[in-house]
């Protein structure tokens, strides 16, 4: 069980950084005039190298602070719940601004 859930982990911290840094970072964006689908294929495409990189590094510390809280085990169900919850608001954030 602790595997799959550190594998979740890996999997939405990557993607939310990968995310991030396509559409919050103003360095890193495409400057296009296009439909919303190819803005969002051209920006995600653009860099991708240096954003798998980072996005790597930024899941593995996602689930190394998971796996730091398990081991500390207060709590356990309400970390786990709120880290959840939080990175699920940042994905929905992100994936709403990069349509509009």
């Amino acid at each position: 069980m602790s595997k799959v859930v550190s594998i979740i982990y890996f999997c939405i911290g990557f993607i939310e950084t990968y995310l991030i840094m396509s559409f919050y970072i103003p360095s890193l964006q495409i400057a296009l005039i296009a439909a919303p689908l190819d803005f969002f294929l051209a920006n995600i495409t653009s860099t991708w190298i240096f954003k798998t990189i980072i996005a790597v590094i930024f899941g593995i510390l996602t689930t190394g602070l998971h796996l730091l809280l398990v081991r500390k085990k207060k709590n356990i169900k309400k970390i786990t719940i709120l880290l959840v919850l939080l990175l699920i608001i940042t994905l929905i954030g992100v994936i709403t601004r990069s349509f509009s």
